[in-house]
């Protein structure tokens, strides 16, 4: 059976990254011309973050974008590059 929705709650997400973010966060600060993407804004909502998305699979694998996990993504790394 499929889960439904198909997906995490993004609490439990953002807890699972929360270390891993906050050391990106430290680096960053001395890099204040890095362009930054956050994933998280394409694969999540408020509530979710999805491995199932309008019809897409998201992911191959535990933790790495499928072709269709890239597609979304790689929408919004063109309009970070384009600014």
């Amino acid at each position: 059976d499929l889960r439904r929705p198909c997906a995490v709650k993004r609490a439990d997400f953002e807890n699972a990254q929360r270390e891993y973010r906050s050391l990106i966060l430290t680096v960053l600060k001395d890099y204040p011309r890095v362009k930054v993407l956050d994933a998280a804004d394409q694969l999540c909502d408020g509530q979710y973050c999805y491995a199932l998305k309008d019809g897409a699979i998201l992911y191959h694998g535990r933790d790495h974008l499928s072709l269709g996990g890239s597609m979304l993504v790689s929408k919004e790394i063109a309009t970070l590059i384009d600014r």
